[in-house]
């Protein structure tokens, strides 16, 4: 048992049917740095090893085995220069890559890579359990750097603890020709391929041993999570596309890689299909506002979930103080959640609750998971969009406030500029509000403490910085332009009147509604301003003696002198018959 712990014999790696390790240079991937010196069994991570083993013991009610790690315990927590490295310790030195001189840090939780003017231009984590990095290298085809992986795989059977090959990661970096999200290392027929992601929804195969791109399936919604497995003894590549409505498994064949004709399939045949909103025509409160996003919507400072004192209730006071005694803000925010999550409960928070108002605030997350591209992230918002404006309800968006503080901050603000950038787009070509909370916070004026007062940790606001968002939420809601009036009717008609009416604008602050009417489609210059939701015209012979229609438009304004599009022009006969003053049936109105 001591030996299994501390052998200085080194680990074999099982690279799971790809190549053996010395292959890895003779392909076009020089390795730069690896930890060798550290690869044995231990690999320095006594207290990861411990962490699975006394899970097995507990799962196997192994108490011996317990009380044997108790007694190991102190041995493990040997002071760390008694080992030949120090998971906790970062590394630094100097390396070559691509001609240039590169500076880098590392242990086996992150590695980070400086180019000589100091800017981060590679960065990667391991944050998967039971993982470390073992080292990292440098690809002349990509341009690009990439790290090598390995989880430790326990076999309780007969108590070994083993090493094995996961995967290598070629993150989107700043000086990378192309941008690769979860690349492959795949083999067929003799031959050696990458595949991989692109921003544009591709997937590509780049052949190593020829060296050059051979495919690039092109994709109209986007694709994740690429992975390789092997049903009815076949080997295929799996992943999820998104398609109606929902990312949905599908696959294609590796050895058609060989043919050229790459076809994706399903591995369901009767998927069932989106339906669209449930209901198209549903009843909302304009008093209700839905928060919905992830830990920040939650209401977290620092680590610690606390929604009393996050923006949620701090807008329902504002919106009370200056709108509604009784508006109601609710919260929906998940903590960790990504759009890929909020896009299957967004339907129904929306139906739950009913409320006018959608205040969005997601993509946090998806900026640290560097396999994800961020048009993905943009386009699962836009499904999210465009879900919430098919059930009429009034979406605001922001952007991502800035993370800091973090060895990849720079790398981490690349993706959630970008993020925010292609929200931006987004919210301009729906015509839907947004909060530009990156620059609002990022800019935050020094004299009134600077970007670092709004923040509790390197991702969550502050009391002081959630406030702000509420201010930010509240005036956004305010500059809203109340909806075109729509629902005309007509309540009573005569020779010589027409009452109409049309549908209560029930929006925040509406306070009037403009009129402008005239005696030809293309001449209404005569204007009428009103607080009601309904007018009377007058026929007047002096204006018009031959022509008993009148044509009018109706635009709705706020209290804050926002207003709504004029509706379509509309068209109202007088009766011929004089006095007479029976109710009419709604009028069919022509649209000019």
């Amino acid at each position: 048992m001591f030996l299994l712990f501390f052998s200085p014999a080194p680990i074999t790696l099982n690279l799971k049917g790809f190549w053996p390790p010395e292959a890895i240079e003779a392909e076009d991937f020089g390795l730069i740095q690896t930890l060798t010196n550290s690869a044995r069994l231990c690999y320095n991570y006594p207290m990861k090893i411990l962490n699975v083993l006394l899970s097995w013991c507990g799962e196997k009610n192994k108490f011996p085995f317990f009380l044997f790690l108790l007694i190991l315990f102190p041995v493990l927590l040997m002071p760390s220069d008694m080992f030949p490295g120090d998971d906790s310790t970062i590394h630094r030195g100097e390396i070559f890559a691509g001609n240039k001189l590169f500076k880098y840090e590392k242990n086996y939780e992150f590695v980070n890579i400086y180019d000589s003017g100091n800017n981060l231009v590679f960065s990667a984590a391991c944050r998967e359990k039971n993982t470390v990095i073992k080292g990292f290298g440098y690809s002349k085809t990509f341009n690009s750097f990439f790290i090598f992986k390995e989880r430790f795989i326990s076999h309780p059977i007969n108590f070994e603890l083993s090493m094995e090959f996961e995967t290598f990661t070629v993150p989107v970096i700043s000086h990378s020709e192309t941008a690769f999200y979860t690349p492959l290392l795949v083999e067929t027929g003799g031959n050696r391929y990458v595949i991989y992601i692109s921003e544009d929804f591709s997937i590509g195969v780049y052949d190593l041993l020829q060296k050059q791109f051979l495919h690039k399936v092109r994709s109209e919604t986007p694709v994740i999570k690429l992975a390789v497995s092997k049903p009815d003894n076949r080997d295929i590549v799996e992943f999820y596309k998104f398609v109606e409505g929902k990312y949905r498994k599908r696959f294609f064949y590796i050895d058609d890689i060989e043919t050229g004709r790459i076809n994706f399939y399903p591995f369901e045949k009767n998927e069932e299909k989106d339906r669209g909103p449930i209901q198209s025509e549903i009843s909302l409160d304009y008093k209700k506002f839905i928060g919905f996003g992830d830990s920040i919507t939650v209401g977290k400072i620092g680590s610690i979930e606390m929604p009393e004192l996050g923006y949620i209730p701090r807008l329902e006071l504002l919106l009370k103080d200056q709108l509604y005694e009784d508006a109601e803000v609710i919260n929906e925010g998940f903590s960790g959640g990504y759009t890929q999550e909020a896009m299957e409960r967004i339907e129904a928070v929306i139906l739950t609750h009913l409320g006018k108002y959608l205040l969005f605030h997601y993509g946090t997350n998806d900026v640290l998971d560097y396999n994800l591209p961020t048009s993905t992230v943009i386009a699962n918002i836009e499904f999210m969009m465009i879900k919430t404006l098919g059930y009429n309800v009034q979406p605001i968006l922001t952007t991502l406030i800035p993370r800091h503080g973090k060895r990849n901050e720079a790398i981490q603000r690349e993706r959630g500029f970008a993020i925010s950038q292609g929200i931006k787009n987004l919210a301009q070509s729906l015509d839907i509000p947004v909060i530009d909370l990156w620059d609002i916070f990022l800019y935050y004026p020094d004299s009134d403490g600077g970007y670092l007062s709004l923040m509790s940790d390197h991702v969550h606001p502050s009391e002081k910085g959630y406030q702000l968002m509420a201010e930010e939420w509240l005036r956004a809601l305010l500059a809203l332009p109340p909806a075109p009036p729509t629902g005309f009717t007509i309540l009573n008609r005569s020779r010589n009147q027409i009452a109409v009416q049309w549908l209560e604008n029930m929006e925040l602050d509406m306070v009037q509604y403009l009129i402008k009417f005239g005696y030809s489609p293309s001449r209404l210059y005569r204007t009428a301003t009103i607080s009601t939701a309904y007018y009377v015209f007058i026929y007047n012979p002096l204006f018009s003696p031959f022509n008993r229609k009148i044509y009018f438009q109706v635009q709705a304004v706020d209290n804050q002198g926002n207003h709504s599009e004029f509706t379509p022009v509309q068209e109202v006969r007088f009766n011929e018959i004089s006095g007479s003053s029976l109710p009419s049936p709604p009028v069919i109105f022509r649209l000019y």
